[in-house]
């Protein structure tokens, strides 16, 4: 009987790990439904869009940060940039300063608050 319980205190371990295999291993706190108060404006993107990227279509960028105890994000890094090299990474880690969590809609994979936790900003860059 013993083998079993440890299976389920395993699965239960488990089950409170990130689902993202790439996620760092203490983020046991993830925010999947961000609830925004802030965003960046049109202008904002246009002023921190990349040079030279005129002949490409669009840049899609996804980040990873904390929440911070305000909403606001911290500890940003690049999750995955397409294409890679043309600079819509740089150019989203300098966005990420208008981005702010409306901390009392918002709720982490656990029902729990948000600070603290990570959140994907998910960013698509086009000319329109």
């Amino acid at each position: 009987m013993p083998p079993l319980l440890l299976v389920l205190a395993l699965g239960q371990f488990a089950a409170d790990l990130p689902k993202d295999p790439l996620a760092p291993m203490g983020a046991l706190c993830v925010i999947d439904k961000p609830v925004w108060a802030a965003a960046p404006t049109g202008d904002e993107m246009f002023r921190l869009y990349p040079p030279k990227t005129e002949s490409l279509p669009e840049g899609r960028v996804e980040l990873g940060c904390k929440v911070r105890a305000d909403g606001t994000l911290g500890a940003c890094h690049v999750r995955s940039e397409t294409p890679k090299g043309a600079g819509f990474g740089p150019a989203t880690l300098r966005l990420a300063r208008y981005f702010r969590l409306d901390m009392a809609q918002s709720r982490d994979t656990h029902g729990g608050p948000p600070k603290g936790c990570d959140v994907r900003v998910p960013v698509r860059w086009t000319h329109n």
